[in-house]
């Protein structure tokens, strides 16, 4: 009640209850008196109530917060206050246990994969990489021609084994039966053979002139391309390319497929090369087909040997990698992108460090080196052609962020029976089985807002803890501390 409100209503009480005083008339000066009294006691009365009201702050205990203390700190009983001491040693137990598990697993980046399929519109296929098996598919008439200027007047085994010494020294596997053939002595004599007829050019312009200008041409070695039912020009859609050991090859990039499995398959057809050097039919017994991505560099490995009058039919699944970059089992460093990896350390580990200099078609991947003898490749031939990389610790781990290809090889014999038109000698048929790509991607388990969000639901769940709590709780231990080092009194007020 407000204090006009009860000075009028004394007022009016005043002045009925004199009224009923018969013969006695109220003095004005008690009257006042009364009056204010009166209002100095509710004022008091309001005074007392605000200070109670400012002090008596039951309700916003720092303990109502903490579900389990409070019906604790109202247990009657001793039988009580020991089931809920139970209860709550229980459940901040249970609650450290599982914070102490899902925080190992926070820091341990514990992770998942999240498996997606997209369909997509085109696709780009592999690269695909058409070598012949020995690399001594050249243009022999033009080879003689220039041989012959510098070195009349050899017969064929000399010239034989003179064009082997040569195609070895430049680190090309597969010619390691004609170097059996080859004393210590003949080696010293081919050596001596081989500068007389390399001259003043460099080994680099020496080596360009017999593999590159005299070497097969795509007109040779294909016969014909098709899209499906679309014919194409082998020759506009290849590019000449080497391959570490293999030799030059052609090379198909970025060859794009519009329509599902047969219907946009890819075909290569391709003829038999000469190879007088390394089979006694003088032709290439087989054909290799190295299946890569689209960074520059192509190891050993994934190929296919294609058989004469055996075709392959090769289906793809396109498989994309996203996995976390401090996943142990891949790299994120951008020269290893592809196989870069496997041919530089092939290069530094069984060319450059041994011999202190490169071969000659990848001496653009390590500069700095000239380029090899070609008797320094041969005396090491077997070390150099071995692409094993037992006994070393370093090991090429695939990028983290990858295309992978998942690859299935049918092989098939052409018809035994003549038909008008000529059978190639070699086929390769490619597409995907489906325009869709499979995306692998690691995630983590525990996120930071994940961690942050299961944090609290624990503490929330097992002893009703939430942030602003422990803020309380911490401000409040705080101010103890404070007090008793400081030896000033505690009261329990610092709880609030």
């Amino acid at each position: 009640m407000e204090l006009n409100e009860f000075v009028g209503t004394s007022y009016d009480h005043f002045s009925t209850s004199s009224a009923i005083h018969v013969g006695r008339r109220p003095s004005l000066y008690n009257s006042r008196y009364d009056i204010n009294n009166r209002a100095d006691s509710l004022i008091s009365s309001h005074a007392y109530l605000a200070g109670a009201r400012k002090k008596c702050t039951c309700r916003f205990l720092w303990n109502y917060e903490l579900h389990g203390l409070t019906a604790y700190l109202k247990a009657k009983t001793v039988g009580g206050r020991l089931l809920w001491s139970f209860t709550i040693a229980i459940c901040i137990f249970l609650a450290a246990t599982t914070t102490q598990t899902m925080f190992s697993d926070y820091l341990e980046h514990q992770t998942a994969t999240l498996v997606t399929v997209r369909q997509r519109p085109e696709m780009k296929l592999p690269s695909i990489i058409i070598c012949p098996k020995n690399p001594d598919a050249l243009n022999y008439p033009k080879i003689l021609r220039d041989m012959g200027k510098r070195l009349p007047h050899l017969d064929r085994v000399t010239l034989g084994r003179l064009l082997a010494f040569v195609i070895a020294g430049a680190g090309f596997s597969n010619v390691n039966e004609v170097l059996h053939q080859v004393s210590p002595n003949e080696m010293q004599r081919l050596s001596a053979m081989y500068r007389r007829w390399k001259g003043n050019r460099t080994l680099a312009d020496f080596y360009t002139t017999l593999i590159e200008k005299n070497g097969y041409t795509c007109d040779e070695l294909f016969q014909e391309c098709h899209y499906g039912y679309q014919k194409l020009n082998c020759c506009d859609i290849v590019r000449p390319y080497y391959v570490m050991l293999r030799g030059r090859c052609f090379r198909i990039d970025n060859f794009t497929q519009t329509d599902p499995d047969v219907l946009g398959k890819l075909s290569i057809s391709m003829n038999q090369l000469h190879s007088r050097l390394s089979e006694r039919s003088g032709l290439q017994p087989q054909v290799i087909a190295y299946i890569s991505d689209k960074y520059p560099d192509v190891a050993t490995f994934p190929r296919f040997y294609l058989n004469f009058h055996m075709p392959i039919y090769v289906r793809v699944r396109a498989r994309r990698m996203v996995l976390l970059p401090w996943n142990n089992q891949c790299t994120t460093l951008p020269q290893y992108k592809g196989k870069a990896c496997y041919v530089i350390k092939w290069l530094e580990l069984k060319v450059i460090k041994p011999l202190n200099c490169t071969v000659y078609y990848l001496r653009h991947k390590i500069p700095g080196y000239p380029v090899c003898d070609p008797e320094t490749i041969v005396k090491n031939y077997k070390t150099v052609t071995n692409v094993s990389m037992i006994g070393y610790n370093e090991r090429c781990l695939p990028q983290c962020h990858r295309f992978d290809h998942r690859i299935r090889a049918f092989h098939s014999d052409l018809i035994p029976y003549s038909i008008k038109k000529p059978l190639p000698a070699f086929r390769l048929e490619m597409s995907y089985v489906d325009l869709e790509i499979e995306r692998y991607e690691e995630v983590l388990t525990t996120s930071l807002p994940g961690f942050v969000s299961q944090l609290g639901g624990q503490s929330g769940l097992f002893i009703g803890v939430s942030a602003c709590t422990i803020i309380q709780i911490l401000l409040a231990l705080t101010k103890i501390t404070y007090n008793f080092v400081c030896g000033l009194p505690i009261s329990h007020d610092m709880f609030l």
